[in-house]
């Protein structure tokens, strides 16, 4: 085993941390704090400070010309912070109808667009069928047809024409 020394020498340094427990007399006071604790409160200590210094410095920094109206519709108060000079608004009877009626006819708005949206899709997809439907049934003759003389012609195109009235 090549590792054998490795194991003692590994005992003899590291030494375990071990830490007290409360004493029993002061029981009532709770756990004893221990170092993972100060870590923690050190740890949230340094964000708060950092974040303490970060806010002092945007301060400094602020423009003294900024503004915004809820600086007029707002009220400062030490404890509570900026409180809503609107917190509560009465609304009469006829205000609520008239945004109800707002409202219905937004909406009706909104329907009809939808609706209109809907035909012209609707009579794209008719007329695409109707497209292929005649485009199945009204196929171009493939034969072709020789007249010698102009007479021999027109009634031949009498007689293709009566074809395609009978058919269609």
């Amino acid at each position: 085993m090549p590792f054998a020394s490795f194991k003692n020498v590994k005992k003899r340094f590291t030494k375990l941390h071990k830490e007290r427990s409360q004493p029993q007399r002061r029981r009532h006071l709770g756990i004893l704090p221990k170092q993972q604790d100060f870590r923690l409160k050190a740890r949230d200590k340094e964000l708060k400070t950092a974040k303490i210094r970060e806010l002092r410095n945007k301060a400094l920094n602020r423009n003294t010309d900024e503004f915004y109206f809820s600086m007029c519709n707002s009220r400062f108060d030490v404890e509570r912070g900026h409180i809503p000079s609107d917190i509560e608004k009465n609304y009469s009877d006829v205000h609520i109808k008239s945004s109800f009626s707002k409202n219905v006819t937004y909406l009706q708005y909104e329907l009809q667009k939808e609706l209109s949206k809907i035909r012209q899709l609707e009579s794209k997809t008719n007329f695409l069928q109707s497209k292929l439907r005649n485009s199945r049934s009204r196929k171009t003759p493939k034969h072709i047809i020789f007249a010698e003389t102009c007479g021999e012609m027109t009634e031949l195109h009498c007689l293709y024409t009566e074809k395609t009235q009978l058919n269609g």
